[in-house]
């Protein structure tokens, strides 16, 4: 009897254990880019722009960004915390690069190396839409495994960043300010820091409230 009562404890142990991995398994992933980086990290590279040709391609990103929330920060009513999340739209796997340390990152000496950017333009009649500002830059390298997380198909993280709203032209009268939010993948070739390919930017509108 005693024997009994043993296996039966362990079945029901590694039945909620099964469980439990597989209801982590399916938590979004989260990447909060408003905490502090690095000292030595930045949103740009601190190498300049890499080179590229004109044979550079340009892929079809396959992701989307929906808005999850929206929030003034505290420190100042331009500067609003967005909670974004990137679904993988492929069949394949996506490598969404996380580490904030862009340039020792894409060093020349590591392999498998990409950058992903967080790209912001406004909408207002006066603003250049072709003027772009980078609020957020991760990068990965397949020589650093913790430098990204892979999304499989369907899946999604969430993605945390600051949008600063305060270099954007305002009507007074208008109540909320009219922008959108891209992301963008950029590929590097091994050995050197040149543009392999870059991806087409997904866009996604964003109406910040005024505070």
């Amino acid at each position: 009897m005693k024997n009994i009562v043993l296996r039966l404890v362990a079945l029901l142990s590694l039945t909620f254990l099964s469980i439990s991995q597989d209801r982590m398994e399916k938590v979004p992933k989260v990447v909060d880019l408003t905490l502090p980086a690095p000292p030595q990290a930045s949103i740009t590279t601190g190498r300049g722009v890499p080179g590229f040709s004109n044979l550079s391609p340009v892929t079809l990103l396959p992701v989307t960004l929906n808005i999850e929330s929206i929030e003034h920060a505290i420190v100042s009513g331009k500067i609003v915390v967005v909670l974004v999340t990137v679904q993988n739209l492929s069949e394949k796997d996506f490598e969404l690069p996380i580490g904030r340390d862009v340039q020792a990152i894409t060093a020349d000496s590591r392999r498998g190396r990409k950058t992903f950017a967080f790209r912001l333009r406004a909408l207002c009649d006066k603003c250049d839409r072709k003027q772009l500002r980078t609020v957020a830059l991760t990068a990965s390298s397949a020589s650093l495994p913790e430098t990204r997380i892979i999304l499989k198909p369907g899946e999604q993280a969430y993605v945390k960043l600051f949008v600063d709203t305060g270099f954007y032209p305002l009507v007074p009268a208008e109540r909320v300010v009219d922008l959108q939010l891209g992301c963008q993948e950029t590929e590097l070739e091994d050995g050197r820091y040149f543009i392999k390919n870059s991806s087409t930017i997904a866009w996604l509108d964003l109406r910040v409230p005024r505070p």
